[in-house]
């Protein structure tokens, strides 16, 4: 079965144009959101959250009745609030100004056979499938992360292709050998705390870079402090 979304949470910094439907019920629509048709749809009957900061509890929260879409394909939530589901407090998984928690089974994240190969490195890296012979070694990495974090984001620039993209990028992100292949030569199996699950852009830097960094190194260079 597919990924089911059961709770939205989404940063409200300042009400976000937050707006009260029926005071009788305690209705409310929220401002607008970067949230996918499908996403949207099967967050109605579950619960959102509205935080004024990722490390700041809901100041408001309530069950999903229904969402409308915008010219622009953003999403505005319509709720009723429940008392239950404020001072809730959420410290990981955040993408940008939301978190969508998922429910779902694991084994459905995509196979990485499609994934993309290099333009430098691209040699390493088939020899990294080639060697590997154990497709499953990278899925079981991501169902560790989501099982952790309840995301999957780069462990370089903190991207998370299900925030940016929706559906499309649910459960999607590409593991990196901190150990080089080339020092494995066969003779040993991939252990999962060698692989990092990185973005596509910082997994091409990492195999572009000449020697070859390591992920604390990718994250020193990008932020500029080198």
């Amino acid at each position: 079965m597919p990924m089911k979304a059961l709770a939205l949470h989404l940063i409200n910094k300042h009400g976000n144009n937050l707006v009260e439907i029926k005071s009788k019920f305690d209705e409310w629509e929220t401002g607008d959101w970067n949230v996918s048709h499908a996403t949207a749809d099967s967050l109605v009957g579950g619960n959102i959250y509205l935080h004024r900061g990722q490390k700041i509890s809901s100041h408001i929260g309530g069950k999903v009745l229904s969402y409308r879409t915008l010219s622009n394909s953003r999403k505005v939530f319509r709720f009723q609030a429940d008392p239950k589901l404020t001072n809730v407090t959420v410290l990981s998984g955040w993408g940008n100004e939301k978190k969508i928690v998922w429910q779902g089974n694991a084994m459905e994240i995509p196979s990485e056979d499609g994934e993309s190969s290099f333009g430098e490195g691209a040699e390493a890296y088939r020899m990294h499938h080639a060697r590997e012979r154990d497709p499953k070694l990278a899925r079981r990495a991501k169902q560790k992360r989501l099982a952790e974090t309840g995301a999957l984001k780069c462990e370089v620039c903190n991207f998370d292709f299900s925030e940016e993209f929706g559906d499309l990028g649910a459960g999607y992100i590409e593991a990196h050998h901190t150990t080089p292949v080339s020092q494995l030569a066969g003779t040993r199996r991939t252990k999962l705390s060698e692989l990092a699950l990185v973005c596509a852009n910082c997994h091409r830097m990492l195999h572009r870079s000449n020697p070859l960094l390591d992920v604390p190194g990718m994250r020193v260079l990008r932020s500029g402090e080198v």
